[in-house]
Protein backbone atom coordinates (compact mmCIF):
# COMPACT_ATOMS: atom_id res chain seq x y z
CA UNK A 1 0.00 0.00 0.00
CA UNK A 2 1.37 3.42 -0.91
CA UNK A 3 1.73 6.54 1.20
CA UNK A 4 0.55 10.08 0.54
CA UNK A 5 2.07 13.53 0.99
CA UNK A 6 -0.35 16.44 1.35
CA UNK A 7 1.29 19.83 0.69
CA UNK A 8 -0.84 22.50 2.38
CA UNK A 9 -0.96 26.12 1.16
CA UNK A 10 2.65 26.37 0.02
CA UNK A 11 1.67 29.25 -2.24
CA UNK A 12 3.48 32.51 -2.93
CA UNK A 13 0.95 34.55 -0.95
CA UNK A 14 1.81 32.60 2.22
CA UNK A 15 5.57 32.38 1.64
CA UNK A 16 6.73 35.77 0.33
CA UNK A 17 3.45 37.56 -0.37
CA UNK A 18 1.05 39.54 1.79
CA UNK A 19 0.66 36.70 4.32
CA UNK A 20 4.26 35.50 4.06
CA UNK A 21 6.85 35.22 6.81
CA UNK A 22 10.58 34.39 6.82
CA UNK A 23 10.31 30.84 8.22
CA UNK A 24 7.93 29.89 5.38
CA UNK A 25 10.66 30.34 2.78
CA UNK A 26 13.14 28.35 4.88
CA UNK A 27 11.16 25.11 4.52
CA UNK A 28 11.00 25.17 0.69
CA UNK A 29 13.85 22.73 0.08
CA UNK A 30 12.68 20.33 2.78
CA UNK A 31 9.21 20.13 1.22
CA UNK A 32 10.69 19.75 -2.27
CA UNK A 33 12.85 16.91 -0.96
CA UNK A 34 9.83 15.14 0.53
CA UNK A 35 7.96 15.47 -2.81
CA UNK A 36 10.90 13.89 -4.63
CA UNK A 37 11.09 11.08 -2.08
CA UNK A 38 7.38 10.32 -2.41
CA UNK A 39 7.74 10.26 -6.20
CA UNK A 40 10.69 7.85 -6.00
CA UNK A 41 8.73 5.53 -3.70
CA UNK A 42 5.55 5.55 -5.79
CA UNK A 43 3.53 7.60 -3.32
CA UNK A 44 0.85 10.13 -4.11
CA UNK A 45 1.32 13.89 -3.78
CA UNK A 46 -1.73 16.07 -3.19
CA UNK A 47 -1.56 19.85 -3.30
CA UNK A 48 -4.09 21.58 -1.07
CA UNK A 49 -4.45 25.19 -2.21
CA UNK A 50 -6.18 28.17 -0.66
CA UNK A 51 -8.73 29.89 -2.92
CA UNK A 52 -7.54 33.30 -1.65
CA UNK A 53 -4.12 32.65 -3.22
CA UNK A 54 -5.47 31.52 -6.62
CA UNK A 55 -4.07 33.49 -9.56
CA UNK A 56 -6.76 33.35 -12.22
CA UNK A 57 -4.75 34.98 -15.02
CA UNK A 58 -1.83 32.60 -14.78
CA UNK A 59 -0.99 29.38 -16.63
CA UNK A 60 -0.67 27.81 -13.17
CA UNK A 61 -3.46 29.21 -10.97
CA UNK A 62 -2.15 27.30 -7.93
CA UNK A 63 0.64 29.87 -7.53
CA UNK A 64 2.67 27.25 -5.68
CA UNK A 65 5.95 28.71 -4.48
CA UNK A 66 9.39 28.05 -5.95
CA UNK A 67 10.78 24.54 -6.16
CA UNK A 68 7.57 23.11 -4.72
CA UNK A 69 5.57 24.59 -7.60
CA UNK A 70 8.11 23.37 -10.13
CA UNK A 71 7.66 19.81 -8.86
CA UNK A 72 3.88 19.74 -9.32
CA UNK A 73 2.83 17.35 -12.06
CA UNK A 74 -0.31 17.40 -14.15
CA UNK A 75 -1.46 14.10 -12.64
CA UNK A 76 -1.16 15.34 -9.04
CA UNK A 77 -4.42 16.03 -7.28
CA UNK A 78 -4.99 19.73 -6.61
CA UNK A 79 -7.71 20.48 -4.11
CA UNK A 80 -8.97 24.03 -3.64
CA UNK A 81 -10.27 25.07 -0.25
CA UNK A 82 -12.11 28.14 0.93
CA UNK A 83 -11.52 27.63 4.64
CA UNK A 84 -8.89 26.21 6.98
CA UNK A 85 -9.88 22.57 6.54
CA UNK A 86 -10.92 20.86 3.31
CA UNK A 87 -14.00 18.68 3.14
CA UNK A 88 -12.83 17.54 -0.30
CA UNK A 89 -9.56 16.30 1.19
CA UNK A 90 -11.53 14.42 3.84
CA UNK A 91 -13.69 12.77 1.16
CA UNK A 92 -10.70 11.85 -1.01
CA UNK A 93 -8.91 10.30 1.98
CA UNK A 94 -12.08 8.45 2.96
CA UNK A 95 -12.11 6.76 -0.46
CA UNK A 96 -8.41 5.86 -0.89
CA UNK A 97 -6.61 3.90 1.82
CA UNK A 98 -2.96 4.83 2.47
CA UNK A 99 -0.20 3.21 4.51
CA UNK A 100 0.66 6.66 5.90
CA UNK A 101 -0.35 10.28 5.31
CA UNK A 102 2.22 13.03 5.75
CA UNK A 103 1.35 16.72 5.79
CA UNK A 104 3.74 19.54 4.94
CA UNK A 105 3.26 23.26 4.44
CA UNK A 106 1.61 26.24 6.04
CA UNK A 107 0.57 27.37 8.55
CA UNK A 108 1.46 24.77 11.15
CA UNK A 109 -1.13 25.76 13.74
CA UNK A 110 -3.96 26.70 11.36
CA UNK A 111 -4.47 25.01 7.98
CA UNK A 112 -1.91 22.24 8.42
CA UNK A 113 -3.37 21.33 11.82
CA UNK A 114 -6.97 21.47 10.58
CA UNK A 115 -6.22 19.20 7.63
CA UNK A 116 -4.14 16.80 9.71
CA UNK A 117 -7.18 16.35 11.96
CA UNK A 118 -9.38 15.75 8.91
CA UNK A 119 -6.89 13.20 7.55
CA UNK A 120 -6.90 11.43 10.90
CA UNK A 121 -10.71 11.41 10.96
CA UNK A 122 -10.83 10.01 7.41
CA UNK A 123 -8.30 7.26 8.21
CA UNK A 124 -8.18 6.73 11.98
CA UNK A 125 -5.88 3.69 11.75
CA UNK A 126 -3.40 5.32 9.37
CA UNK A 127 -0.30 7.04 10.75
CA UNK A 128 -0.45 10.82 10.30
CA UNK A 129 3.06 12.23 9.99
CA UNK A 130 4.22 15.81 10.53
CA UNK A 131 7.87 16.50 9.71
CA UNK A 132 8.89 19.63 11.60
CA UNK A 133 11.38 20.58 8.88
CA UNK A 134 8.43 20.91 6.47
CA UNK A 135 6.09 23.22 8.38
CA UNK A 136 6.24 26.64 9.99
CA UNK A 137 4.15 29.42 11.45
CA UNK A 138 4.77 33.15 11.97
CA UNK A 139 3.99 33.02 15.70
CA UNK A 140 6.52 30.82 17.53
CA UNK A 141 4.28 30.25 20.57
CA UNK A 142 1.30 29.21 18.45
CA UNK A 143 3.57 27.02 16.32
CA UNK A 144 4.74 25.20 19.45
CA UNK A 145 1.14 24.92 20.69
CA UNK A 146 -0.02 23.50 17.35
CA UNK A 147 2.74 20.91 17.39
CA UNK A 148 1.80 20.01 20.98
CA UNK A 149 -1.82 19.48 19.90
CA UNK A 150 -0.71 17.21 17.03
CA UNK A 151 1.40 15.17 19.43
CA UNK A 152 -1.53 14.96 21.87
CA UNK A 153 -3.66 13.61 19.00
CA UNK A 154 -1.08 10.83 18.58
CA UNK A 155 0.21 12.10 15.25
CA UNK A 156 3.82 11.19 14.48
CA UNK A 157 5.69 14.48 14.84
CA UNK A 158 9.23 13.94 13.64
CA UNK A 159 12.41 15.91 13.12
CA UNK A 160 14.75 15.04 10.28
Amino acid sequence: MKSCLVVVDYQTRFVTGVDGFPAAKEIEQAIAGRILEYRQNGGDVIFLCDEAARVTKSPDPTNLYGAVGELRRQEDAVIWKGSFGSGLLYRLLSDVQYAAIELAGLTSYICLLANAVLAQAAQPETPIIIDLSCTAGPDHELHAAGIAVMRALKMQVIER
